[in-house]
């Protein structure tokens, strides 16, 4: 949907991913779908929310000690700051 610029089921979609994630302990897929929705809110123009996905993805992927998307994130929170 993000792709057909259909933010709100994108959004929606990603959101219903996190709760899977989350109820089946999928702590990579939570952070990757709080990196989707990052994008979908810089589509959006709404770096605040963006940054604040982007944040929370990199807690996670801190947490699990992935240096690479620590990286990754870092730098698109560079693009929005």
């Amino acid at each position: 949907y993000y792709s057909l610029e259909d933010f709100d089921k994108a959004l929606k979609y990603q959101e219903e991913a996190i709760l899977i994630a989350k109820k089946h302990n999928y702590i990579n897929i939570q952070a990757r779908s709080l990196q989707n929705i990052a994008l979908i809110y810089k589509k959006q123009n709404n770096q605040q929310k963006a940054k604040t996905s982007l944040i929370k993805a990199k807690q996670i992927y801190e947490a699990m000690n992935l240096k690479d998307k620590v990286k990754t994130i870092d730098d698109e929170l560079r693009k929005i700051s």
